[in-house]
């Protein structure tokens, strides 16, 4: 829809989620989840990033780091879903997209999965370097 497209754009800051990602990975050592094996990935294209927790090769559940440009995505709730049926689901979304998200994500997944701003984790994001 348009307004989707204008959205994306609302924002105008490019968040640099290589180095959200890399905060939360700190944070997460820090709180002692680095018992379990973690795997990240970057999806450059929808500029998100997807952290994984493993124990002995078990899955045990999925962090969705969002940015402005992912939450736009078209197959965010199935994602979502997808991810649930194979464990615990977190997202973290930027500040001002928050209680939207909130609002957005609640009705579908119920308490399927916790919902966390940047500022609630203390990670700041950094815009992309132009």
């Amino acid at each position: 829809s348009e307004m989707c497209i204008r959205d994306r754009y609302v924002y105008g800051v490019l968040i640099d989620i290589q180095d959200v990602i890399m905060q939360r990975l700190g944070q997460l050592e820090e709180d002692g989840a680095d018992e379990y094996e973690m795997e990240f990935e970057i999806l450059t294209q929808d500029n998100l990033g997807i952290i994984q927790f493993f124990d002995d090769d078990v899955l045990l559940g999925t962090e969705f780091v969002e940015t402005h440009v992912s939450l736009q995505r078209e197959d965010l709730l199935d994602d979502y879903l997808d991810a649930y049926e194979d464990g615990f689901v977190t997202i973290i979304v930027p500040d001002d997209a928050y209680f939207e998200t909130v609002e957005h994500i609640k009705n579908e997944l119920d308490e399927a999965a916790d919902i966390y701003s940047y500022s609630a984790l203390g990670i700041r994001p950094t815009p992309m370097a132009s």
